[in-house]
């Protein structure tokens, strides 16, 4: 049988450590790194901001995923629209697997701040108010969207998670939802539990 196709989505605050996990995922694990805020052209990058909505179907993209032969990692840089939310949960349908980044909102702002400061970027403090606020208003609608399960707290005031124990999290989640019993792969009466 051949192997589903992965696509880790992610998506959550800003400076929760979606980049550095992306990054990671790549190095570490061989992911193909896709960042909707720096496309490259690729066929992977699948133009997300126009084509999803109209070209590219969460189905069709997991088949490019599929024959991408490598697991796949998104870093989701969409606004919390109601649109873009309901692509995620599409996604998900799909087979994806959404994630949000979230934790402790200072130590996430000041992790935000020091990477505006090394990409020499000049966002204004009320721009991760504003993203994050945006988030808030559309909170239960990202909830259902990607699943309790799936909101990982990632940052915190006093540590950061490392990619292999947020990783491990994930793992763990994934085996949980797809293992005998779960809602995707139900036990059938009389047959053993494992």
């Amino acid at each position: 049988m051949p192997r589903k196709p992965r696509l880790v989505i992610l998506w959550g605050f800003p400076g929760a450590g979606k980049s550095y996990f992306a990054q990671w995922l790549q190095s570490a694990k061989s992911f193909t790194h896709v960042d909707t805020d720096a496309l490259r052209g690729r066929e992977l990058d699948a133009d997300w901001y126009r084509r999803f909505t109209r070209a590219t179907t969460p189905e069709a993209y997991m088949e490019l995923v599929s024959r991408h032969g490598r697991p796949v990692v998104v870093e989701f840089g969409l606004w919390a629209t109601p649109d873009n939310i309901a692509l995620l949960r599409r996604l998900r349908d799909a087979g994806g697997e959404p994630w949000f980044f979230c934790g402790d909102r200072h130590a996430a702002k000041d992790a935000w701040r020091q990477e505006n400061r090394i990409r020499s970027r000049k966002f204004e403090d009320r721009k991760w108010d504003e993203v994050v606020q945006n988030m808030d208003d559309s909170w239960s609608l990202i909830v259902e969207a990607i699943g309790e399960h799936r909101m990982l707290h990632t940052i915190e005031a006093a540590e950061q998670l490392t990619c292999r124990v947020i990783y491990e999290r994930m793992e763990a989640v994934e085996r949980e939802m797809t293992g005998p019993g779960s809602a995707s792969n139900p036990v059938r009466p009389n047959e053993p539990r494992h």
